[in-house]
Formats: C-alpha cells, structure tokens, sequence
C-alpha cells in the first residue's frame, strides 16, 4: 500500500545517460506515478547546474517539478544521488542519499565520516554495498532498495544506423574504467575468435580519461593481427537504439572486476539478452549460474584512481572468459531460451522502477514513524561484554595486536582477557586477565585445553569470543572444537588468523567454516580461505598508531655528514639484523657520518640473546661499534616512535617471513620517517609508500642506504603516501569496523553456527 504524501526533493544529475541521472529521472518518474509529492534539483558534483533550455521538451513529465533551491522545496525528505558523495546541505528532517552504489571492498573513511554526521537513511543498490559500507564503518542505517532496468522498455526499438546484421555480436555497454575488464574482455576475444569466425565486438562507451580501450586495441592487433572485428561507438545513443543492440545482440558481455549494481546487465536481462559476467559484487544480485553464463575469478587488489589500500576486486579468468562466448556462439538460440527467461522473470519480480520506488516509500514511512521528535536523543547502546583469547602482556606481536584493539574499541564494550599462561610479563596483569590455557602442538592436550578454555570462557559471561588464532598456540581441531563449545553456550565466535603459512592450513579451514567471521590481514589470505569454502571473511590490515609528529618533508635533512639509520624489531634471525651490519659496514666508507640505532628487543627464547650477541661480535669484528647505538629492552610506544622520528631512515632488512602482515613496520609508518625494506612479501601491502631492495642483497642494501643519504628528494619521495597510510588506518579507524561488526552480530543474533553473509565482504562467484 502507498502511503500518505511525502514532500520529497530528489537531487542529483537528470539530464544525461549518465547512470546517476538514469536513476535520478527514473526514481522520480516513479515517485510521481505513485502519488507522491516530488521536486527535483540538478546539481553536478558541488555545483548547481540549473536545467538546461531543452529539459521541458526532453522530459516534460518531470519540467514541471524542478525547483530553483532545495530550500523552495521545503521538503521531509531530502534524498541525493551525486557522485563524489557528499552530504552538505540537505535541507530536510529526513537527510538520506538513495540507490547509492561503490564498486570497490572499501569504502573510504572520508566518506563514512560525512555519511554518519551528515546522512539518516541510506538506500543501496545491492546487498554487496550494504556489507562494504557497513564493514568500512557507516553507521547510518542502511537498506537495499536496488535499481530499476524496465526504463529500456518505454522505448520502442529503433535500429542504430551502423548496424550490420549478420555476425553474431557480442555487445559490451561501460565507461571502459580499469574496473569494467574491457581489457580481459578483448584478450579473451581476440585469442579466442579470428576473421574465420562469423562474430564480432561491439563495445559502446563514451570518452573519460580513464578510458584507455584504444590503448587495449592497438596492443591486441599486434599480438593478434588476425582477430575478429571489433567496433567502438562513442557518441551517446538514444535508449531506442540501444534497446535494439541488445535485442538483437548475441550476448552481453561484462566481465566487471566490480559493480555496484549493473543496469546494463539487468537492461539486457530484460530483453531476453543472454549475460556474460562475472558474479560477484553487485551483479551478484541480478546474475545467477541458473539463467547466466558465469565467469571464473580470484580476487586481487583493486587498481582503480579511486581504490583505496587494501580495497579488492575480481579478476575475471581469460581463460574462463573465452569458454563462455564460445559456448554461446555454439549454442542454438532456442536452447538458451529457458535460461534467459530465469533471467527475465528474475528482473521483473524484483528491479521495476515501480518496486524500487515503493522500497524507498516503505522505507522513508516507517523512518519518520520510529523518528524521535526533534532534538533528537540517541539512546546509549547496550555495553557488550567481549572475551579475547590471546597471548597477552608478553613480548609478542599477537600480544600488542590484541592490546591496540581494545584500547580503541570505545565505552560500549567492556572486555576479559583469556590469556596463555607465562612468566614472562611485560606489566602486571589487570582484573580483566584470566590466564587459563597452554600453548600445546600435541592434540590431544590441545583438545583438553580448549575444553577448559571454553569452560572458562561461558562461565565469565561474555556476549562474544574474539579468538587472535596462531598455529603455535593449539591444534587446529582444538580450535574447531572451542568455536562448537560456544556455539553450544549460544555465543558468536570470531577468528582473527594472522598467518595461514602452515601446512595444517587446510585442517584450520575446515574450522573457520564454523566461525562466524574470521578476520584476516593479505588479500592473499582471502584467496586461501575463499578456495577452502571459508565464506565469512573480512580483510582488515592492522592498525597503526597516528601521532601527530610535524611533516618531515617540509624542511627534508640536508647533511654533509650526520645521517641516523634505525632498525626496529625483535632480536631474531629472519629480520635480517647480520645483513644490516654488514651492509652498514660497507655503506660508511663511503658516508663516514652514518650512525646505525639498533631498537631490536629481545625475545624470550634462547635464540635471541644469542643471535644479538653474534651481531654485536660482528659488529666489533666490522670496526663499526663507535657508530652503533643499541637497545635490547622491550619500549614503550612512545619511546619507540620518539626514536624512530628523530632517525632519518628506518630499515627492516627481514630476509624471511611467515606472517600474514608485519607489526613491526606499523610503528615506522607512524613515525613519519622514511622506510627501506626488503621486498619479502610481507611488505607488499606498503607498495608505494616504502623504499625496497632485493632480499638478502647486502651490496643493494648498502647502495639504497647511500644514495638515500645523499638525495633528500628520493629519501622523502614516499612520505605523502606514508602519511596517508598512517591516516587510513589509524587504530581508532580500524576499531570503529570492528566496532559495528560486534554490536551487528550480537544484535542479529549470531552464534548458533548456521551460515550468514551478514559480513561477507568478499565472496566466492
């Protein structure tokens, strides 16, 4: 039923094929049909942009409700949809921003920010934006409207004058960004289809200064000179004509790395177009293996201009890609027919612009009926009690990961500390600190102290377990079996894994299948888990540590001599420690002012104090101990990044890692100082923001040590990118996602191990 008469101001773009004015007349036009009270105002990114002298004649239906200033419109609800998006000036009791749509697995921390001070309703386009945004940290409540495709149908087909019936036609509809895969798309075509076969391509898009399909297709016709035709149209085409392309089409084809949503897609679904993609993301709620041609993917770093560290998308196979035309060329239309009417029927019953405008009815309705009168007061949110199993309070990295997370979690969660049992203490433990359990690799001892874990766990009367998972701390069936004891109790359970390099990897997953989410720190680990059918996971990088220390490169170290070179870490073989000194040794004949800060702690193993008194031996046997200042002992944050900041170039010269991400490098990254590293993959996720040399290399090391002392513009060539690493995740950042990770979960009931995607961010296709 259609409720009573909202006045609402729609906003945005209207008067192009821009995707975001297709939504924007479509919505209204809808809207309107429905009875509803409807202004509309053009705005282009932060400008107004008055409708232009040939609106009226070109949408007639909609001239009529323009308004010159949202704030004529006195509206109850003010919804926008504008790309960048921004949430100023919305000029309604209702602020909302509607049919939103990111392509990418992170959203960025500006824009959750203004969308939690500026928004109070947020409508999607796909269950996969709901997840990204709440995962990234929006707080505002989101829902799922979806788009509408049936505005193609208002448009009788009228033939595109360049069109030349005959070969099958593989139509491909974007703007051709590096996200659309139009670079897949055509290595998959041309390897695949020659001048013998009767096909060719068709691609339609517009010119954008990411589009780069000339660039593709002058690179694929020297490496296939004998490809099938391809044919770009550029110009903008009437909805009539394109109608009539994908009527008569053989395909569509969108190998997407992401969308929001798709409308080509579900407009080709609609007409009985038979759909190549790739299902994942957005095109996961319009395309299925049922009624779609599916193309295999893994999932990689994005690479787009708005990407941010850590974002991923799909990476569509070639491989899988050429199967799926081929196997549609050689199909008789008449067998694909029950397939694409699935395809159909699927996008009648649920993306019409009529359903979609009455989802945002419904939902704007009950919004103003649970809508406090104004001021408005937020009640407080229920305190939740969270139990962490971890090593705690020692020397070890797991230790201070766990400590970073619950001193940022905020007021609204309490915890306890289910911590290994030790002696070695780096401060006393506080009333929240149960020590209860045992690292063990013998199974059946692991078994027996998950037991008593569990046991200890349910009886301190915690809403959530927060397991930080190393394969040294029990057996991996002892880890299945603690995660189906608190199931039992009726708890959620999560994992954080923080390496997967192990060869009982593949026991660990069959567990993390039972868990409720388990969090993970490389886009590798997602590849992993997501091939072992570990479907609720989240990648979140460790956090970092921001102080606010002044920008070093405004007035960037120039010294004929004085240059300090500081290493941080433990006192361990595999961080390269040798290889440092020795490379040192050899960098100060030729700078005979460096000076070498070793803030490497001991650990408590025997191994470590005799590795750091084989380096000291090594450093007196290499003449440089009067340049070499050292600390073993275990510093506190401040310490460490006082005299990390005071050095003018960090190296960790790690030689071997087995870890999924580095906690060593987060306090270098905050202390602003420039950073060398080995390229062990561990430091991958910094590409771009560090220095690298070839690991093990003492000669290149020694060389990068120069010529960073000498160039004080290649020494801070990185630091605007390190800053802003530092900025993204910044540990209050990071814990504002775990945050309402938490509170969802506990409030949508989870813990009774049954399978949710409430927080699948990335997902199988």
């Amino acid at each position: 039923m259609t409720a009573g008469r909202i006045p609402i101001l729609i906003e945005g773009p209207f008067e192009s094929d821009y995707s975001l004015a297709v939504v924007n007349r479509n919505l209204t036009r809808a809207l309107l049909q429905l009875g509803q009270a409807v202004a509309i105002y053009q705005r282009d990114n932060t400008t107004a942009m008055p409708f232009s002298e040939t609106f009226p004649a070109q949408y007639p239906e909609l001239a009529a409700h323009t308004v010159p200033t949202p704030a004529e419109a006195k509206p109850t609800i003010h919804s926008r949809c504008i790309y960048p998006p921004y949430c100023d000036s919305l000029w309604a009791p209702v602020r909302g921003v509607h049919c939103f749509a990111w392509e990418e697995s992170i959203f960025p921390a500006r824009y959750v920010r203004s969308f939690n001070h500026g928004l109070e309703l947020i409508t999607v386009v796909s269950e996969y934006v709901r997840q990204v945004l709440r995962s990234s940290g929006v707080t505002v409540p989101i829902e799922v409207s979806g788009n509408g495709a049936d505005h193609i149908l208002a448009y009788d087909p009228q033939p595109y004058p360049q069109y030349q019936p005959g070969p099958f036609t593989f139509v491909h509809v974007s703007s051709c960004f590096p996200r659309k895969a139009v670079d897949v798309l055509v290595e998959a075509y041309c390897a695949e289809f020659d001048q013998n076969d009767n096909v060719r391509l068709l691609i339609k898009t517009f010119p954008n200064p990411h589009n780069g399909v000339e660039a593709i297709l002058r690179d694929s016709a020297l490496r296939y000179p004998r490809h099938a035709p391809i044919e770009l149209i550029w110009e903008p085409l009437p909805a009539a004509q394109m109608r009539f392309l994908l009527e008569n089409a053989g395909a569509l084809v969108s190998p997407s790395r992401g969308e929001g949503f798709g409308l080509p897609v579900a407009e080709a679904m609609l007409l009985g177009c038979p759909v190549i993609a790739t299902i994942y993301s957005g095109q996961a709620d319009t395309c299925s293996p049922d009624w779609c041609w599916p193309v295999d993917f893994t999932l990689q770093p994005a690479r787009s201009h708005l990407s941010e560290a850590g974002s991923l998308w799909a990476e569509p196979s070639v491989t899988s890609l050429r199967e799926q035309m081929r196997k549609l060329l050689s199909t008789p239309r008449e067998e694909l027919e029950p397939r694409t009417t699935l395809a159909r029927r699927h996008i009648e019953d649920r993306f019409t612009w009529k359903k979609v405008a009455q989802r945002h009815l419904d939902l704007w309705n009950r919004h103003l009926e649970k809508r406090p009168p104004v001021p408005q007061t937020v009640a407080p949110r229920k305190v939740r009690h969270i139990g962490f199993v971890s090593t705690w309070n020692t020397r070890c990295g797991i230790a201070e990961y766990t400590r970073y997370v619950i001193d940022n979690l905020g007021d609204d969660l309490r915890y306890s500390v289910f911590a290994a049992e030790t002696g070695d203490r780096v401060r006393p433990d506080g009333e929240e600190v149960v020590r209860c359990w045992n690292s063990t690799n013998e199974l059946e001892k692991s078994w027996d102290e998950a037991g008593a874990l569990a046991r200890t766990i349910v009886a301190r009367n915690v809403d959530l377990v927060w397991v930080q998972f190393n394969f040294g701390f029990f057996a991996p069936e002892a880890l299945e079996y603690l995660i189906d004891e608190v199931h039992r109790a009726g708890l959620p359970i999560f994992v954080t894994l923080h390496t997967t390099n192990n060869e009982r990897f593949l026991r660990l997953a069959a567990a993390l299948r039972k868990a409720d989410l388990t969090i993970v720190h490389r886009e590798h680990d997602v590849r992993l888990l997501m091939a072992e059918r570990v479907e609720r996971v989240i990648l979140q990088e460790h956090g970092i540590s921001a102080p606010r220390f002044p920008n070093k490169t405004r007035n960037p170290p120039i010294r004929s001599l004085g240059f300090t070179v500081a290493s941080f870490g433990f006192f361990l073989d595999k961080k390269g420690i040798h290889e440092l000194l020795v490379s040192f040794a050899a960098a100060l004949h030729i700078r005979p002012g460096l000076r070498l800060k070793l803030l490497n702690s001991l650990y408590p193993i025997p191994e470590s104090a005799q590795y750091a008194a084989s380096c000291l031996k090594l450093a007196r046997d290499l003449g440089i101990a009067s340049h070499l200042t050292l600390s073993t002992g275990f510093l506190d944050e401040a310490t460490v990044l006082d005299e990390l900041h005071s050095s003018e170039l960090i190296v960790l010269p790690y030689v071997e890692s087995t870890e999924s991400a580095s906690g060593a490098i987060r306090l270098p990254m905050a202390s602003g100082t420039p950073i060398l590293c080995s390229n062990v993959s561990l430091f991958d996720e910094f590409a771009g923001a560090v220095h690298r040399y070839p690991v093990g290399d003492r000669i290149a090391l020694a060389t990068a040590i120069v010529q960073l002392a000498s160039d004080p513009e290649k020494l801070h060539q990185f630091s605007v990118r390190q800053r802003e690493i530092v900025e993204q995740f910044s540990w209050p950042r990071v814990c504002r996602r775990f945050r309402e990770i938490i509170h969802e979960t506990i409030e949508s009931g989870s813990g009774t191990g049954e399978k949710q995607a409430i927080w699948q961010v990335v997902g199988a296709g």
